[in-house]
Protein backbone atom coordinates (compact mmCIF):
# COMPACT_ATOMS: atom_id res chain seq x y z
CA UNK A 1 0.00 0.00 0.00
CA UNK A 2 1.24 3.30 -0.72
CA UNK A 3 1.89 6.24 1.18
CA UNK A 4 -1.26 8.07 -0.19
CA UNK A 5 -3.81 5.28 0.19
CA UNK A 6 -2.02 5.25 4.00
CA UNK A 7 -2.99 8.52 4.58
CA UNK A 8 -6.56 8.18 3.15
CA UNK A 9 -6.69 5.48 5.55
CA UNK A 10 -5.63 7.63 8.51
CA UNK A 11 -7.53 10.82 7.65
CA UNK A 12 -11.11 7.90 7.39
CA UNK A 13 -10.05 6.54 10.87
CA UNK A 14 -9.62 9.88 12.33
CA UNK A 15 -13.21 11.29 10.93
CA UNK A 16 -14.85 8.20 12.13
CA UNK A 17 -12.65 8.56 15.74
CA UNK A 18 -14.07 12.40 15.88
CA UNK A 19 -17.67 11.26 15.50
CA UNK A 20 -17.33 8.50 17.81
CA UNK A 21 -15.93 10.96 20.09
CA UNK A 22 -18.89 13.46 18.81
CA UNK A 23 -21.42 10.98 19.54
CA UNK A 24 -19.93 9.72 23.04
CA UNK A 25 -19.88 13.39 24.60
CA UNK A 26 -23.65 14.40 23.24
CA UNK A 27 -24.63 10.25 24.93
CA UNK A 28 -22.42 11.56 27.98
CA UNK A 29 -24.56 14.84 28.27
CA UNK A 30 -27.69 13.75 27.99
CA UNK A 31 -26.57 10.82 30.72
CA UNK A 32 -26.03 12.98 32.92
CA UNK A 33 -29.02 14.90 32.18
CA UNK A 34 -31.21 11.71 32.08
CA UNK A 35 -29.71 11.07 35.71
CA UNK A 36 -29.99 14.53 37.21
CA UNK A 37 -33.96 14.10 35.99
CA UNK A 38 -34.16 10.56 37.53
CA UNK A 39 -32.00 11.98 40.78
CA UNK A 40 -35.20 14.77 40.82
CA UNK A 41 -37.70 12.15 39.69
CA UNK A 42 -36.61 10.25 43.24
CA UNK A 43 -36.52 12.92 45.11
CA UNK A 44 -39.97 14.00 43.82
CA UNK A 45 -41.86 10.95 44.22
CA UNK A 46 -39.87 10.53 48.07
CA UNK A 47 -41.61 13.42 48.96
CA UNK A 48 -45.23 12.59 47.36
CA UNK A 49 -44.52 9.03 49.40
CA UNK A 50 -44.19 11.15 52.99
CA UNK A 51 -46.97 13.80 52.11
CA UNK A 52 -49.11 10.83 50.76
CA UNK A 53 -48.32 9.15 54.06
CA UNK A 54 -48.53 12.21 55.87
CA UNK A 55 -52.30 12.94 54.23
CA UNK A 56 -53.56 9.84 55.48
CA UNK A 57 -52.74 9.80 58.91
CA UNK A 58 -54.26 13.68 58.63
CA UNK A 59 -57.43 11.57 56.99
CA UNK A 60 -57.23 8.93 59.46
CA UNK A 61 -57.13 11.34 61.99
CA UNK A 62 -60.53 13.07 60.80
CA UNK A 63 -61.92 10.29 60.43
CA UNK A 64 -61.62 9.01 64.30
CA UNK A 65 -62.06 12.44 65.39
CA UNK A 66 -65.04 13.17 63.67
CA UNK A 67 -66.58 9.53 64.24
CA UNK A 68 -66.59 8.74 60.65
CA UNK A 69 -65.34 5.10 60.89
CA UNK A 70 -66.62 1.49 61.71
CA UNK A 71 -66.37 2.48 65.44
CA UNK A 72 -68.79 5.34 64.78
CA UNK A 73 -67.64 7.00 67.92
CA UNK A 74 -66.00 10.67 67.41
CA UNK A 75 -63.73 11.94 69.92
CA UNK A 76 -66.74 14.41 71.20
CA UNK A 77 -68.40 10.87 71.80
CA UNK A 78 -65.22 8.97 72.98
CA UNK A 79 -64.67 11.96 76.49
CA UNK A 80 -68.30 12.02 77.23
CA UNK A 81 -68.42 8.10 77.01
CA UNK A 82 -65.50 7.98 79.86
CA UNK A 83 -67.32 10.56 81.61
CA UNK A 84 -70.73 8.79 81.25
CA UNK A 85 -68.71 5.80 82.51
CA UNK A 86 -68.57 6.99 85.89
CA UNK A 87 -71.48 8.80 86.20
CA UNK A 88 -73.17 4.99 85.44
CA UNK A 89 -71.35 3.77 88.41
CA UNK A 90 -72.64 6.05 90.78
CA UNK A 91 -76.08 6.38 89.18
CA UNK A 92 -75.96 2.42 90.00
CA UNK A 93 -75.62 3.00 93.69
CA UNK A 94 -78.72 4.79 93.77
CA UNK A 95 -80.63 3.12 91.26
CA UNK A 96 -79.81 -0.23 93.43
CA UNK A 97 -81.90 1.34 96.09
CA UNK A 98 -84.21 2.45 94.19
CA UNK A 99 -85.14 -0.63 92.30
CA UNK A 100 -84.53 -3.02 95.01
CA UNK A 101 -81.42 -4.35 93.30
CA UNK A 102 -82.99 -5.27 90.34
CA UNK A 103 -81.97 -2.81 87.78
CA UNK A 104 -77.82 -2.24 86.73
CA UNK A 105 -76.96 0.54 83.92
CA UNK A 106 -74.27 -0.03 81.47
CA UNK A 107 -73.29 1.12 78.49
CA UNK A 108 -74.36 -0.55 75.06
CA UNK A 109 -71.39 -2.00 73.70
CA UNK A 110 -72.21 -2.37 69.96
CA UNK A 111 -71.83 0.21 67.40
CA UNK A 112 -74.82 2.01 66.21
CA UNK A 113 -75.79 2.17 62.54
CA UNK A 114 -75.39 6.35 62.87
CA UNK A 115 -72.60 8.33 64.86
CA UNK A 116 -75.38 9.56 66.66
CA UNK A 117 -76.80 5.97 68.38
CA UNK A 118 -73.17 5.22 69.09
CA UNK A 119 -71.30 5.34 72.51
CA UNK A 120 -73.76 7.08 74.98
CA UNK A 121 -76.53 4.61 74.33
CA UNK A 122 -77.74 2.96 78.11
CA UNK A 123 -78.96 -0.79 78.21
CA UNK A 124 -79.91 -1.53 81.43
CA UNK A 125 -79.53 -5.18 83.19
CA UNK A 126 -82.89 -6.81 84.63
CA UNK A 127 -81.69 -8.98 87.53
CA UNK A 128 -84.72 -10.09 87.72
CA UNK A 129 -84.86 -11.99 83.86
CA UNK A 130 -81.36 -12.01 83.51
CA UNK A 131 -81.31 -10.14 80.65
CA UNK A 132 -79.72 -6.93 79.26
CA UNK A 133 -82.24 -4.61 76.88
CA UNK A 134 -82.11 -0.64 75.99
CA UNK A 135 -83.26 1.59 78.67
CA UNK A 136 -85.99 2.57 75.78
CA UNK A 137 -88.13 -0.76 76.71
CA UNK A 138 -88.61 0.60 80.57
CA UNK A 139 -92.05 1.34 81.71
CA UNK A 140 -92.57 5.01 83.01
CA UNK A 141 -92.01 4.94 86.83
CA UNK A 142 -88.67 2.25 85.81
CA UNK A 143 -87.85 5.18 83.34
CA UNK A 144 -88.34 8.00 86.04
CA UNK A 145 -86.56 5.83 88.59
CA UNK A 146 -83.20 5.26 86.33
CA UNK A 147 -83.49 9.23 85.30
CA UNK A 148 -84.00 10.34 88.71
CA UNK A 149 -80.64 8.11 89.59
CA UNK A 150 -78.55 9.28 86.44
CA UNK A 151 -80.00 13.29 87.66
CA UNK A 152 -78.45 12.33 91.01
CA UNK A 153 -75.28 10.78 89.91
CA UNK A 154 -74.60 13.66 87.65
CA UNK A 155 -74.72 16.27 90.98
CA UNK A 156 -72.49 13.92 92.25
CA UNK A 157 -69.80 13.68 90.46
CA UNK A 158 -69.72 17.51 88.85
CA UNK A 159 -69.50 18.47 92.36
CA UNK A 160 -66.61 15.85 92.61
CA UNK A 161 -64.83 17.08 90.03
CA UNK A 162 -65.18 20.78 90.01
CA UNK A 163 -62.90 21.97 92.08
CA UNK A 164 -64.75 22.89 95.21
CA UNK A 165 -68.32 23.76 93.68
CA UNK A 166 -71.13 22.85 95.91
CA UNK A 167 -74.24 21.48 94.18
CA UNK A 168 -76.59 22.27 97.65
CA UNK A 169 -80.17 22.18 95.94
CA UNK A 170 -81.37 19.73 93.14
CA UNK A 171 -85.04 20.37 91.50
CA UNK A 172 -86.80 17.29 90.44
CA UNK A 173 -89.80 17.84 88.07
CA UNK A 174 -92.36 16.11 87.94
CA UNK A 175 -92.44 12.10 87.02
CA UNK A 176 -93.66 11.03 90.07
CA UNK A 177 -97.35 10.83 88.82
CA UNK A 178 -96.13 7.62 86.65
CA UNK A 179 -95.12 5.32 90.09
CA UNK A 180 -97.17 3.18 91.93
CA UNK A 181 -96.94 3.48 95.45
CA UNK A 182 -94.08 1.29 96.45
CA UNK A 183 -92.03 2.75 93.58
CA UNK A 184 -93.14 6.16 95.18
CA UNK A 185 -92.04 5.65 98.83
CA UNK A 186 -88.91 4.67 97.75
CA UNK A 187 -87.89 7.63 95.65
CA UNK A 188 -89.39 9.85 98.27
CA UNK A 189 -86.84 7.67 100.83
CA UNK A 190 -83.78 7.83 98.49
CA UNK A 191 -84.84 11.69 98.25
CA UNK A 192 -85.08 11.89 101.79
CA UNK A 193 -81.33 10.31 102.34
CA UNK A 194 -79.89 12.63 99.90
CA UNK A 195 -81.44 15.90 101.27
CA UNK A 196 -79.80 14.41 104.62
CA UNK A 197 -76.44 15.24 103.65
CA UNK A 198 -76.49 18.85 103.63
CA UNK A 199 -78.60 19.11 100.10
CA UNK A 200 -81.75 20.74 99.54
CA UNK A 201 -83.79 18.66 97.09
CA UNK A 202 -87.25 20.35 95.64
CA UNK A 203 -90.38 18.61 94.12
CA UNK A 204 -92.10 19.90 91.21
CA UNK A 205 -95.38 17.58 91.01
CA UNK A 206 -99.04 17.62 91.42
CA UNK A 207 -99.26 14.03 92.96
CA UNK A 208 -101.76 14.30 96.43
CA UNK A 209 -99.31 11.68 98.42
CA UNK A 210 -96.48 13.76 97.94
CA UNK A 211 -98.43 17.09 98.50
CA UNK A 212 -99.42 15.12 101.59
CA UNK A 213 -96.14 14.10 102.94
CA UNK A 214 -94.11 16.96 102.57
CA UNK A 215 -94.09 19.51 105.12
CA UNK A 216 -92.55 22.74 103.12
CA UNK A 217 -94.45 23.86 100.30
CA UNK A 218 -94.76 26.34 97.72
CA UNK A 219 -98.44 25.94 96.51
CA UNK A 220 -99.17 27.69 93.05
CA UNK A 221 -103.07 27.82 92.68
CA UNK A 222 -104.05 29.14 89.04
CA UNK A 223 -106.65 31.85 88.81
CA UNK A 224 -107.39 32.15 85.32
CA UNK A 225 -106.65 34.82 82.74
CA UNK A 226 -103.13 34.07 82.89
CA UNK A 227 -103.01 34.72 86.66
CA UNK A 228 -101.90 32.58 89.52
CA UNK A 229 -101.28 32.92 93.27
CA UNK A 230 -98.60 31.35 95.91
CA UNK A 231 -98.36 30.28 99.36
CA UNK A 232 -96.36 29.31 101.15
CA UNK A 233 -96.92 25.95 103.89
CA UNK A 234 -94.73 25.59 106.74
CA UNK A 235 -95.39 22.85 109.49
Amino acid sequence: MDLDAKKARVAQLAAIRDELTDRYSKAHDVALFNNDRLKRIKQNDAAIHDQLEQTTELEQLVQTVSGDSDAKLGLERYVLRAELIEILQVANEHLKQLSSGRYFLQLHKEAGTYQKDTGLEIDVYDDNVGQTRSVHTLSGGESFIAALSLALALGEVIQNESGGISIDTLFVDEGFGSLDQESLAMAMGALENIESNSRMIGIISHVTMLQESIPYQIKVQAQGQGKSTTSVIRP
